[in-house]
C-alpha cells in the first residue's frame, strides 16, 4: 500500500461520523458485519439503502440526499453503476470524502465515478 493510499485511509477513518451506502438488510451480508465493526468502534453511521429497513433500531435513509445532518464521508458497497449516483449525490450535497469499497473484484468502483470525483475535487 502506498503512503499517500494509507493516507487517505487515515483521513477517512479520522472521520467518525459517515454514512454506509448500500448495507445490506441481511444479517449476515458483509456489509453488515462491516457496519457493526464500525458502530462498536463507536463511529456513529448512517445507513443508506433504497429499501426501508432497520439495523438495531436504526432507520435506514434512502439516499446520502436523504441524510438531515450531513455526515463527514460515505462509504460505498453498492454496484459500480449504482456509485456513480452516490458520488454524485455525494457532491451535491457537500461530502467531500467518499471510499469505494473494492472486495474481490471491482467491488463499488467505477472508472466514471472515480473520474467524477478528482473532476470535482
Amino acid at each position: 500500500m502506498s503512503d499517500s493510499m494509507k493516507k487517505l485511509i487515515d483521513l477517512f477513518l479520522s472521520r467518525h461520523r459517515f454514512a454506509f451506502a448500500g448495507v445490506s438488510s441481511n444479517p449476515k451480508d458483509f456489509s453488515r458485519v462491516l457496519y457493526k465493526e464500525f458502530v462498536n468502534r463507536n463511529y456513529d453511521i448512517i445507513p443508506v439503502s433504497p429499501r426501508s429497513f432497520e439495523i438495531d433500531g436504526i432507520k435506514t435513509v434512502a439516499s446520502v440526499k436523504d441524510i438531515e445532518s450531513k455526515p463527514d464521508a460515505v462509504l460505498i458497497m453498492t454496484s459500480p453503476e449504482i456509485t456513480d449516483r452516490i458520488v454524485k449525490d455525494c457532491a451535491k450535497t457537500g461530502i467531500d470524502l467518499v471510499w469505494m469499497y473494492r472486495g474481490a473484484g471491482k467491488g463499488a468502483v467505477s472508472e466514471s465515478a472515480v473520474r467524477f470525483c478528482r473532476e470535482n475535487n
